[in-house]
């Protein structure tokens, strides 16, 4: 089909345009590296290929360290490298080796703490019961089973985009939270959603791909490709 075809297309362009974004960025990194080992090399007053960079740091001889961040306002002001010298896969120290995730230890033992953990002294939580669908309207709210939970301290019909509305239930943590919001009893009102039909939506996208697109977008990403595969410096051909 028509439209198959098109979003196909699309995806490949943009397959193509992620790969040389990822090229683009690898180049950028080796030339970080050289970099930060040349603005180290300036502060220490020594060869830069005396120098090596480990676990975020630039270390030296005598002992001497410097964090990336440290070096990083004097590495803007080196000379992009003419060449850059690729580190010999036997000093690999992660690539194409196993390593564990550092988090996996405190997430599969429940030690681990997330945004929703966070506590602050006289902290609440509020959690928001959310029109069911787009243009769905409010129109009225009983709340005396939310208040009755335990640990509910209020709850707020709260204005949300395009004049809908929201009812959020506040209380001194996340289950008595959720527990009010689920005993909320809600009438929305869906007068003023749009009625649609799969049938109705695939008659409309069938007649949306037999209608031609906008060929410029496309062409400028093709010339943006081009220049990216050409020039030494792909950023320009992207901004």
């Amino acid at each position: 089909m028509p439209g198959q075809c098109c979003w196909l297309l699309a995806a490949g362009c943009w397959l193509l345009a992620a790969g040389c974004w990822l090229l683009a960025a690898g180049c950028w990194l080796l030339a970080a590296g050289c970099w930060l080992l040349a603005a180290a090399a300036a502060r220490w007053n020594v060869d830069a290929a005396t120098l090596q960079t480990r676990n975020g740091r630039v270390s030296g001889p005598g002992g001497r360290q410097a964090g990336y961040g440290e070096l990083a306002d004097a590495a803007m002001d080196q000379p992009v490298p003419e060449t850059v010298t690729l580190k010999d896969p036997r000093d690999f120290r992660l690539i194409g080796k196993p390593t564990g995730r550092l988090d996996a230890r405190a997430k599969s033992s429940g030690h681990q703490s997330f945004g929703i953990d966070m506590r602050l002294p006289g902290m609440l939580t509020a959690v928001m019961a959310r029109p069911p669908v787009f243009g769905a309207r409010l129109r009225a709210v009983d709340d005396r089973a939310a208040r009755a939970v335990r640990g509910v301290k209020g709850v707020f019909r709260v204005p949300l985009a395009l004049g809908a509305e929201g009812v959020a239930v506040v209380a001194d943590g996340y289950w008595s939270a959720r527990q009010g919001r689920e005993a909320l009893q809600l009438d929305w009102g869906d007068d003023k959603v749009e009625k649609v039909d799969s049938t109705r939506q695939l008659a409309q996208y069938r007649e949306l791909a037999g209608q031609p697109g906008s060929l410029a977008s496309s062409f400028r990403k093709v010339r943006c490709l081009r220049q990216c595969q050409d020039s030494p410096d792909p950023w320009p051909a992207w901004r």
